[in-house]
């Protein structure tokens, strides 16, 4: 395992550990290595495994989609990211990928890359479901749930959770 990990994510069989330059696949006590070209040298944000493909999350370059081949399709600002530093990764209620940045707020894949509304301009910290976790705020569906700054979301069956800096806090 790296000394450094940079991020983590996990579905029902992996665990993903990113570092710089690449990220680690871990199923039980198998590991695979995974440290594409194109990722030499870029800190590793977020991750998120999507069926055959893991999306990287970049700080500065973008979005990485990386096939099971080690093939490497990049989506930036180019592509109409608004933000190449990407902060956190997720998937809205329709199960389409939602991408948090550091300063463009959030976009939402749909054939093509859409912010997603009340979010422009805004920290993304947090993704999960219909809620948006930002440094200005809780979003749900658009809409502004809280106006706290917020530093972790966690939405666990009816309740939805926030870091701040005063501590964790239940959304209602």
């Amino acid at each position: 395992m790296p000394r450094h990990s940079t991020c983590l994510a996990a579905d029902e069989e992996t665990l993903l550990v990113g570092t710089i330059g690449g990220y680690f696949e871990v199923r039980g006590d198998e590991r695979k290595d995974v440290f594409p070209k194109e990722l030499a040298g870029l800190v590793v944000t977020a991750l998120l495994r999507d069926g055959e493909r893991t999306w990287v999350g970049t700080q500065g370059r973008g979005l990485a989609e990386v096939s099971v081949d080690g093939e490497v399709v990049w989506h930036d600002e180019r592509r109409g990211l608004r933000d190449d530093w990407i902060t956190c990764l997720g998937r809205d209620t329709r199960g389409r990928i939602v991408a948090g940045t550091f300063v463009g707020g959030a976009s939402v894949l749909d054939g093509q890359w859409h912010d997603v509304v009340g979010t422009e301009g805004n920290c993304v910290t947090g993704i999960s479901g219909a809620w948006i976790a930002t440094r200005q705020g809780v979003f749900l569906d658009g809409r502004r749930a809280s106006d706290e700054e917020t530093t972790a979301l966690v939405v666990r069956g009816d309740e939805v959770w926030i870091g701040t800096r005063q501590g964790p806090k239940r959304v209602r």
